[in-house]
């Protein structure tokens, strides 16, 4: 008997998937601070030993924090914001016990950003760290923990404050952008925590990672200007490649007008992307634009207004999302496309949802936004969507063709907003909506779309 879906009147930060099938929630509520974690069975009850709760907070603390990791050996990896305005680093075992040599405090006051745990368990934590509660940053710092708390010398303070979340690469090098006046400082860091060979290098402000094969780096960044109109959209989006050593890969950077899409990277090196004008393009490791390329996406291209722009999503296969076009009074009507990375639509595609596709923050703003994405999974595609005001998903088999079975809506009412849907390492798909001025639900969902039964 499953007791799904899970619901709270906390605001959830974020849920962690367990081996098992369980899920770990972490949840905060801003007044007065509050943070806990709950872990849930697969059935959706709640396991002996938890809720875990966090030391008190001072009702002086701004809005609370918590940034938490699963490590591979089941322990939990969580820093939480401290009464004193600082971060403390706990590790909690599987019946929601605190470790022996934690908590650890890492942060007098400052700001901690989700650890990065690599295989061996050690914990990477990054902070920016501040002289007093009313600061400006003044450095960052990176720690790094083993299982049993004990501290990994060698790693680094760097002047200002980290602009992006820290990425371990499977070669065991961490990254970090460090803000630096005029750009962005990108750091390149070994198991030791000593610079690797040829890094920092200095980037455009605001730029993004992409981690690809061999120690290779795609910087993504957008350039904005008078240009950009009343949409706010960037007049140029930039893409640049840097190998192991640090150094520019021959044929980078390339320039796309208008917004583009973040990159999906083959193994090859083949970087793809999608375009605002509603195009498809696919570049080799050298930055020469591949043959049969670009290819228009089978979709219509957003609108300024009630629209949504195109992302790319999946590995294999590359699903292409968007848009959402509103025309009059009817109903909104989204479309999406597969097409492999060779630039040709899958046979089936493109498919007319029928519903608004569910973009990010859907009540924030008016104007053209990035759409929840899809989920990939072996034999489905899961599409987020709203039926009125109502989410819900729309399943899809590899063919664009709908299940069987009757599907249900996540919730109903207008105060709810889809946030994701997510595929845990076990296959079972997940789907997390939250309320508008809080609270959260977290429903898993059968293959089919099918809600499992109470």
């Amino acid at each position: 008997m499953t007791t799904w879906p899970f619901q709270t009147k906390l605001t959830v930060s974020d849920v962690l998937f367990r081996p098992d099938g369980g899920v770990v929630m972490e949840e905060i509520q801003p007044d007065p601070p509050f943070v806990r974690l709950v872990a849930l069975d697969p059935v959706g009850q709640v396991q002996p030993g938890w809720p875990w709760i966090a030391p008190a907070l001072g009702a002086s603390v701004g809005y609370p924090s918590v940034e938490g990791a699963l490590a591979p050996d089941g322990t939990i990896v969580v820093v939480v914001g401290t009464k004193s305005g600082g971060q403390a680093l706990h590790r909690l075992d599987r019946a929601g016990k605190e470790l022996a040599g934690y908590p650890i405090q890492v942060a007098t006051y400052g700001t901690c950003q989700v650890p990065v745990v690599a295989p061996s368990g050690t914990a990477y934590v990054t902070c920016d760290l501040m002289d007093t509660p009313d600061a400006d940053v003044a450095r960052a710092v990176t720690y790094a923990f083993r299982p049993d708390g004990s501290t990994v010398s060698g790693w680094s303070v760097h002047t200002g404050p980290t602009t992006g979340a820290a990425q371990l690469a499977a070669n065991g090098t961490l990254y970090l952008t460090i803000a630096k006046k005029g750009g962005t400082r990108l750091v390149a860091l070994g198991p030791d925590g000593r610079l690797r060979a040829g890094w920092p290098r200095l980037v455009p402000e605001g730029a993004s990672l992409t981690l690809g094969p061999a120690g290779r780096v795609w910087v993504t960044w957008r350039v904005y200007g008078a240009d950009s109109g009343e949409c706010g959209l960037p007049v140029w989006t930039r893409y640049e490649v840097l190998g192991r050593d640090g150094r520019k890969v021959r044929g980078w950077p390339v320039s796309i007008h208008g917004w583009s899409s973040d990159p999906t990277v083959a193994r090859s090196g083949t970087t793809t992307i999608a375009t605002q004008a509603g195009r498809l393009v696919a570049y080799s490791l050298a930055g020469v634009v591949r043959a049969g390329f670009p290819t228009a996406i089978p979709i219509r291209p957003a609108a300024c207004y009630g629209g949504s722009i195109p992302q790319l999503a999946g590995a294999g296969n590359v699903l292409i999302a968007g848009s959402t076009v509103r025309f009059g009074p009817g109903p909104a009507n989204g479309s999406i496309a597969l097409m492999t990375r060779t630039g040709s639509s899958v046979a089936g595609w493109p498919v007319k949802v029928g519903y608004e596709l569910a973009t990010e923050c859907r009540s924030c703003t008016p104007g053209p936004g990035a759409i929840v994405l899809p989920a990939i999974g072996a034999r489905r595609i899961y599409v987020g969507a709203y039926s009125g005001d109502r989410p819900r998903v729309v399943v899809l088999d590899r063919a664009g063709h709908r299940p069987p079975a009757a599907q249900r809506h996540l919730a109903t009412g207008g105060s709810w907003e889809l946030a994701w849907i997510r595929i845990a390492p076990t296959g079972r798909v997940w789907t997390l909506i939250v309320g508008q001025e809080g609270g959260g639900i977290l429903q898993p969902i059968a293959q089919d779309g099918v809600l499992p039964a109470p």
